[in-house]
């Protein structure tokens, strides 16, 4: 895929808005897959719900949290912006933090 190089050569692209999100949604739904739903409490710019078992609001019921990392930018060494995933909060050893089952979208031919 190139990854590096498109890496290297824009070092001024954006993170994803919500809106940019909800557009990509949206074609998806119209390409590829018109049943599919993008139903998740999480925004997409947070990331998306890994499992249930999150904060336990009034009432004793509990909501999805975000992934406990975002993306951001940081600079490197050399002065470069760089785009990366970084913690939000301290990661206890041998917690999943991510298994692909929920963020995985499947585009079924090349033309998709």
């Amino acid at each position: 895929f190139a990854c590096e190089e498109y890496a290297a050569n824009d070092k001024n692209k954006e993170l994803p808005t919500l809106q940019d999100w909800q557009l990509l949604q949206s074609q998806y739904n119209k390409i590829v897959n018109a049943t599919h739903s993008f139903n998740d409490p999480v925004p997409p710019t947070m990331g998306y719900t890994l499992t249930t078992n999150g904060a336990i609001n009034e009432g004793g019921t509990t909501s999805p949290l975000p992934p406990p990392y975002h993306a951001k930018y940081s600079t490197d060494n050399n002065g470069y912006r760089c785009r990366g995933i970084f913690a939000s909060r301290n990661i206890k050893k041998g917690e999943l933090v991510h298994d692909g089952t929920h963020s995985n979208i499947l585009f079924p031919d090349g033309m998709s």
